[in-house]
């Protein structure tokens, strides 16, 4: 495996001209949108020092 993509090693290390196409997709985590965005908006000592966390509202 490729410890960069997880992908097949042979797949992702051969060469350009004889080796398979890849198509890159785009996802974004909603969680860590609203996690960054709340990070931002608070003004706080040390930062680093808080521990977050995520859940889903019910």
């Amino acid at each position: 495996m490729c410890p960069k993509c997880g992908g097949l090693l042979e797949d992702c290390t051969s060469h350009e001209e004889g080796g398979p196409e890849f198509m890159v997709q785009r996802k974004r985590c909603r969680a860590r949108d609203d996690l960054i965005a709340e990070q931002d908006a608070l003004k706080i000592d040390r930062p680093d020092a808080v521990l977050w966390s995520v859940r889903k509202k019910e």
